[in-house]
């Protein structure tokens, strides 16, 4: 296999499970070197072990992406021995806080924006002095920041605005050459799932559990936001820089009509008036 990543240094939230953990795997199987991020030392020690397995390579970084001290830590330790990056992929999301805006829990609500959204933040902020001409930041979003869903207000709100925040993360590093994405991963059973099998996700979810069956249009494997994500970290892709792209997208196509995409302002959050 082609490893076209050889010399690239990468960090990814969430990797101790789920899809981070499938993106970490892309990425080393690339030949990146991986930092690894989540809370869970264990998990991350399964994921780095996993990655020496397949010959590649990465560092265990545990810590909260909510947390500013826990953030400037990571990338301090990263960035000794690398001194630069190449690609930020903030995954880390968690979703529990679910029932109707006045019959929820505020912390929650706030915990959930906290992580999915204000972790993505911290996580920039603190990388982007080390990342240079080339680098690509890209933000897991969801279809729930495109579309209303009730009483899942506090993800559907974070990541609406993961969108809104990567289209402006682009204007502004748009001049230094890095690329910034934000991706819709499709429907992947994870552990972020259970809250749909929940008392509350039972009886508020329905309509978001649909969208996890086995005849949904939108479920697939880990592997294949993974594998958008590499795609996504390639010179090719750049043309497409501050777009919100589905792991269900053409990428060729996309990359062959990126002059209409700017022209028209497509996969992008906008309100359309009369």
């Amino acid at each position: 296999m082609e490893k076209n990543l050889i010399g690239k240094v990468a960090l990814v939230s969430g990797a101790g499970r789920g899809i981070g953990r499938a993106i970490a795997f892309a990425l080393a199987d690339q030949g990146a070197d991986v930092g690894l991020i989540a809370r869970s030392r264990d998990q991350l020690d399964d994921t780095r072990a996993a990655i020496l397995e397949r010959g590649g390579r990465s560092v265990v970084l545990p810590g909260d992406v909510s947390v500013r001290e826990d953030i400037e830590r990571i990338i301090k330790t990263m960035m000794q021995p690398y001194g630069a990056l190449d690609i930020l992929v903030n995954n880390a999301g968690v979703h529990t806080a679910v029932g109707p805006v006045g019959d929820d829990d505020p912390e929650a609500w706030w915990h959930d924006v906290a992580v999915n959204l204000r972790g993505t933040y911290l996580l920039c902020r603190a990388a982007l002095p080390f990342m240079g001409p080339g680098a690509t930041i890209i933000n897991v979003s969801s279809g729930a920041g495109m579309k209303a869903f009730p009483y899942s207000s506090a993800y559907g709100a974070s990541k609406a605005a993961l969108i809104h925040f990567t289209e402006t993360l682009h204007l502004e590093l748009e001049s230094k050459g890095i690329s910034v994405f934000a991706i819709r991963p499709g429907a992947v059973r994870t552990s972020i799932t259970n809250i749909l099998s929940s008392q509350k996700g039972k009886q508020y979810l329905g309509h978001i559990a649909k969208l996890f069956e086995d005849d949904s249009d939108l479920l697939v494997p880990a592997k294949f936001p993974a594998q958008l994500v590499v795609r996504l970290c390639s010179p090719k892709a750049a043309v497409l820089s501050g777009r919100m792209i589905s792991v269900l997208d053409d990428i060729d196509l996309l990359i062959e009509k990126a002059e209409q995409i700017r022209a028209e302002e497509l996969y992008l959050l906008r309100l359309r008036t009369l």
